[in-house]
């Protein structure tokens, strides 16, 4: 596959990059030393944005770069929707996603009952736990802006893009890097106190 630097997707629609709260939007970023296009999907995802989506798959066939769909920021799913979703993976696969929101695991676990698909029905965890994991999430995010500095967003997709390269979830990824900076902090050598001349 090719993994050039791709053109940067365009929205097909006015809003699509940056609609107003509870619309959808979806936004794209490449990470080609990755191999994968994050995917960001916020507001109320149904049939109307089917046609956005249409276009990253065509982008995504066109770049040669695997999708990883970020969910968290999705407060409304339904069943059209997550077929639009769907059809961002290859043919027979499901797509990637990390963090997702409440409202996409209430319709993943909907689903898994419905099909006793066991793969999905992993989605539809304990709420509270995704709640206390938020945290940990938040803090690594925070560390990447500093690190790499670079926008909030940059740091959450950089963070998708680790868990997903490792297979991990995106808690575990967000673990490994509070962890790592967490042992750099411990091995860097302690300020000496500047005395002032009497």
């Amino acid at each position: 596959m090719n993994r050039g630097d791709p053109l940067p997707w365009e929205p097909t629609s006015p809003d699509g990059a940056d609609a107003p709260s509870g619309r959808p939007a979806v936004r794209v970023l490449p990470l080609t030393g990755d191999g994968v296009a994050v995917t960001v999907l916020t507001g109320e995802i149904d049939i109307a944005v089917e046609p956005e989506l249409a276009s990253v798959r065509a982008w995504l066939d066109a770049s040669g770069l695997e999708v990883v769909v970020d969910a968290s920021g999705v407060t409304f799913l339904d069943a059209a929707g997550w077929n639009a979703v769907s059809s961002l993976a290859p043919a027979g696969r499901a797509p990637a996603l990390h963090d997702p929101s409440p409202p996409v695991r209430y319709l993943l676990g909907l689903i898994a009952e419905l099909d006793g698909a066991p793969a999905l029905a992993g989605l539809a965890e304990d709420l509270t736990a995704a709640v206390r994991s938020a945290a940990l999430v938040d803090r690594a995010e925070g560390l990447l802006v500093a690190d790499l500095r670079c926008t909030p967003e940059e740091a959450r997709a950089h963070l998708v893009a680790l868990a997903a390269r490792g297979g991990r979830s995106l808690v575990e990824a967000a673990h490994d890097v509070t962890a790592r900076a967490g042992s750099r902090a411990r091995l860097s050598p302690p300020v000496a106190p500047q005395h002032r001349a009497g």
